[in-house]
C-alpha cells in the first residue's frame, strides 16, 4: 500500500521559484536602529556584502518551504494552523544586542545568546502545530532568533552592540519571491497587547 504524500513531498515541477516563511518585522524605530547597525558595524568590521532592503529585515519563526509554484495547499494549511495556535496570543517584545557571523551561510546578524524567551515560548506551540500540519518536523524546535544584515564572505565574531528592541504585535505569512527580494504578505495574524 502506497504512504500517502506529506507537504514536503509535492513533486517538484521545475526549479524553486519561491518560499514560504513565518516571520515577524521591526516597527519603524527598531527598523532604522538596523539600517544604522548595517552601515557601522559592517564598516567596523570590513564588511562589503549589501545591506539588506529596509522593508525586507525581520526574524524567521519558522521556514515553510521552496517551491516551483504558489503552492495553495500548504498556504491554506499554514493559515489553518496559525489561526489555530496564535489565536488571543499576547504580544511579545524581543531584543537584539550583539552581532556575529553565522559561519554556515555567512550571515551577519544581530541576536540575544541570553534572551528572547517571550519570543521562544510564541515559537514552540507555533511549531508544535506545524506538525500537526505536516508543515514541520521535530528538528524546527531548534530556533536561534536573529535578524539578517547582510551577506560577506569575512566572519565576524560574536560582539555587544546598541540593542534594538520592539514590541512584536503580528506575525506574517510571507511568500518571497526568489531572487527578487519581493516579499508579499499572505496572511497576518496580530498578537494582542496585554492590558
Amino acid at each position: 500500500m502506497l504512504e500517502q504524500l506529506s507537504l514536503f513531498d509535492i513533486p517538484k515541477a521545475g526549479p524553486d521559484r519561491y518560499r514560504l516563511f513565518l516571520g515577524i518585522f521591526p516597527d519603524a524605530k527598531a527598523t532604522h536602529l538596523i539600517c544604522d547597525h548595517q552601515i557601522n558595524l559592517g564598516k567596523q568590521s570590513g564588511l562589503r556584502g549589501k545591506p539588506r532592503p529596509r522593508n525586507n529585515l525581520h526574524v524567521t519563526l519558522h521556514h515553510i518551504g521552496d517551491y516551483p509554484e504558489i503552492p495553495e495547499r500548504v498556504v491554506a494549511s499554514v493559515i489553518k494552523a496559525c489561526a489555530s495556535v496564535l489565536a488571543n496570543r499576547p504580544s511579545v517584545e524581543v531584543i537584539f544586542d550583539h552581532a556575529m557571523t553565522f559561519r554556515g551561510n555567512h550571515a551577519f546578524v544581530l541576536v540575544n545568546p541570553n534572551g528572547n524567551e517571550a519570543l521562544r515560548a510564541l515559537h514552540r506551540p507555533l511549531i508544535t502545530e506545524l506538525i500537526k500540519h505536516r508543515l514541520a518536523k521535530p528538528k524546527d524546535f531548534q530556533f536561534e532568533p536573529h535578524v539578517t544584515m547582510l551577506y560577506d564572505e569575512h566572519l565576524v565574531p560574536e560582539g555587544e552592540v546598541p540593542p534594538v528592541i520592539w514590541i512584536v504585535k503580528e506575525v506574517v505569512l510571507i511568500l518571497s519571491h526568489l531572487g527578487a527580494t519581493k516579499y508579499e504578505r499572505l496572511g497576518s495574524w496580530d498578537l494582542n497587547v496585554p492590558s
